[in-house]
């Protein structure tokens, strides 16, 4: 889409794919389409015209040139009888679009194999092009999208698939297909106005299954979507008229759910509902069901041992307990949700992030374990390892035979008090004096042997 100015009325920021100019009535839309029509018939002839005219000049030179003319312009009637074929499969519902991807891919080179003379791939991907260009004037979009999609990076064809997409995304919309939109819109991402098509779109669908009593499905939509589909007006409108109706069945939903220690489909249900409207004995239930959300999964000891929370029981080490949230109050006032094991207030698991959990042996936290998620075990041992490696790297060794002179400076004995050296005829050799009658003795400036 671009801002061009009316040929009309002269009336400037008019978008080129508007159907009529806002002052005077003009048909925009049209205009541009003839044209463009236009410069692709125009294009076609000019292709034929250069290859002819490149054949001429080289038949000049070759008295072959003729022949090598009508080798050509046979290659590209069967390209354009190759194309006219794929575009026909592309409008055969039945046939896969991978299959008409390799048609197209495989059709130039199968050609080229028989012709070398002249380069008939990028011959056909031109008439791809021009073809691709005619077919999204024409708003076939399906079919344009294949032939982009085959061009790849040749000439625009990129961005000109994503205005394929878009406009087809848009003709979608426009016929009630939300569903096959709203996943195009999505896929384009910041492309145009595609963010609030997929709100709006993510809204109609809700509608549609808010009619059907689906409310689950409903609710599924406004906690994909959040605060971003509250945005629209009509959203709040629905999900407040749903609310006002069913605000009861809600939270009696997610209770079951949550009772039967299905706690994501709990979630759902409360966040429709929003905590701020929720009763005390509901609220309490839906902080219970996010800490058992966030406790869930596998999980592993330092050890090594695996360990698993699985709705609303804990499996580890052979042994199994059943897991209650209750409300905890530290003796400085900290409150929290943590999960009692077994009905016994001083051994629960509490939760720390989402890759460490803490199970508490008793109140005072004098025993406790701590379970990692597989990634956070290996990155804890990685880090164990490390400091291992540090600690032996900062101990310093204690002196031993074959040692430099300057190894044992650096050892843990460091410097002597006293060198006696004598020198020979083969050469040197040293006694080192310490404290605590210790001696070290070098030949030559290597360790021989070491008194204590």
């Amino acid at each position: 889409m671009a801002l061009i100015t009316c040929p009309e009325c002269g009336k400037k920021n008019v978008s080129d794919t508007a159907e009529a100019c806002p002052k005077c009535g003009y048909g925009i839309k049209k205009h541009f389409e003839e044209i463009n029509a236009e410069d692709i018939d125009n294009k076609e002839s000019q292709i034929v015209q250069e290859i002819s005219s490149e054949e001429n000049n080289s038949s000049s030179e070759n008295s072959g040139g003729s022949a090598h003319k009508s080798l050509l312009m046979a290659g590209i009637i069967i390209l354009s009888i190759l194309l006219i074929v794929i575009i026909k499969m592309i409008s055969d519902n039945s046939v896969q679009k991978d299959y008409v991807l390799h048609a197209l891919r495989s059709s130039a080179h199968v050609v080229q194999e028989n012709d070398n003379s002249f380069n008939m791939i990028d011959i056909f991907r031109e008439l791809s092009y021009l073809k691709g260009k005619e077919l999204l004037s024409d708003k076939q979009y399906d079919k344009a999208i294949l032939l982009f999609t085959y061009l790849g990076n040749y000439e625009d064809s990129n961005n000109l698939l994503t205005e394929c997409n878009y406009q087809y995304a848009n003709s979608c919309f426009s016929d009630g297909k939300y569903t096959e939109a709203k996943e195009i819109y999505t896929m384009l991402d910041d492309y145009e106005e595609s963010h609030n098509k997929v709100l709006e779109c993510a809204y109609y669908i809700a509608k549609g299954l808010y009619e059907k009593e689906d409310y689950y499905s409903v609710a599924e939509i406004f906690y994909e979507y959040g605060e971003d589909l509250l945005t629209l007006h009509e959203a709040v409108s629905l999900k407040d008229t749903i609310c006002s109706e069913k605000s009861e069945w809600f939270v009696n939903k997610a209770e079951e759910e949550y009772n039967s220690g299905n706690f994501d489909k709990a979630d759902v249900y409360f966040e429709f509902i929003g905590f701020p409207n929720l009763a005390n004995r509901d609220a309490a239930i839906y902080e219970y069901n996010s800490f058992m959300r966030s406790i869930q999964g596998d999980f592993y000891l330092e050890d090594g041992k695996p360990v698993s929370i699985e709705g609303f029981i804990y499996h580890g080490e052979a042994k199994k307990y059943e897991i209650t949230p209750i409300e905890r109050i530290t003796d400085n006032g900290d409150r929290s949700i943590v999960g009692m094991l077994d009905g016994d207030k001083d051994y629960f698991i509490k939760y720390v992030t989402d890759d460490e959990l803490w199970w508490i042996r008793n109140s005072i936290y004098d025993s406790w374990r701590i379970l990692r998620t597989e990634e956070a075990l290996k990155d804890y041992n990685e880090y164990i390892s490390e400091r291992e490696e540090q600690k032996k790297a900062d101990v310093k060794a204690e002196p031993s035979i074959g040692m430099t002179a300057d190894e044992v400076r650096n050892s843990s004995w460091g410097e002597p008090k006293k060198i006696n050296k004598t020198t020979y005829e083969w050469g040197t050799s040293e006694q080192w004096v310490y404290s605590l009658d210790r001696y070290v003795y070098l030949e030559n400036g290597r360790v021989t042997a070491i008194q204590e």
